[in-house]
This record gives structure tokens, sequence and C-alpha cells, in this order.
């Protein structure tokens, strides 16, 4: 078993849920950060979750200062933010308000914490891939 504590924020969502998944069977500790937005998770999620869920919005820095402090991660994989490249476009207040300031609350509290991660793994947008071939 694996002393090394990991914190996955957006880790209920399709690519976190299959991470945090192979992370458990590798036999790290893994908790997830994950505000179960409905256009990621529906109405009503059925999820199967193999790490405990922490239920609650990459912005709440007092939501994270708290996991920091009582979890102790010494690795965080960042996955949470709004997905959709085509809202985004209808949504830019929304959007950046979550992308940006979220990671930077994540930041600016790992930075505050007496006991910092190690390490911080932050994903790139599936923004970069485009929307597809346009006719």
């Amino acid at each position: 078993m694996s002393s090394e504590r990991i914190l996955v924020t957006g880790g209920a969502g399709f690519i976190g849920s299959r991470l945090v998944g192979s992370l458990i069977e590798k036999g790290y500790q893994v908790l997830i950060l994950d505000n179960l937005h409905q256009q990621v998770h529906g109405v009503s999620p059925n999820l199967q979750l193999t790490a405990p869920l922490v239920n609650a919005d990459v912005r709440d820095r007092s939501a994270i200062d708290k996991i920091l402090k009582e979890f102790k991660p010494s690795i965080v994989i960042h996955l949470a933010a709004e997905t959709g490249t085509g809202q985004s476009a209808d949504m830019p207040a929304r959007y950046a308000d979550v992308n940006i300031m979220g990671t930077a609350h994540l930041i600016e509290a790992m930075r505050a914490t007496p006991f910092p991660p190690r390490r911080v793994i932050l994903a790139a947008t599936r923004a970069v891939y485009g929307e597809g071939l346009v006719l």
C-alpha cells in the first residue's frame, strides 16, 4: 500500500473517475473533490466511485483549505473544470470563473497550507482539439 495521498479535483467525471480507479488499484490513497455539476453527472447522479468524495466546488476556498489541512495530499491532480467548448462562448464569465479562478483558489490554498503537496498535475483542455472538421 502506497503512502501517497492524492487529491483529484473533478474526480467524479468521465476522465477523473477512471483515473481514480486506476490510482486505487495501484494502492494510492485518493480523495475526490467534485461539485457533481448536472451537465456532467445528470439530475440524479448514479455514482460508482472507488474513493471518498467531497461534494464541493473548486472555487470554494474553505472546502479546499479543509481538504488540504485534513487529508494532506502529497499530489494534487487538477481536472475540475467547466466543460463544453460551445457553451463557453455563451457563458464566458462562468467558464473563466470556474476554470481560471477555481485553479487560482486551489494554487493559493496549496501555497498557504503548512503541508503543501510536492507535485501538482494540471490537465490540458480538450478545446485544443477543436470542434472537428467544418465543411
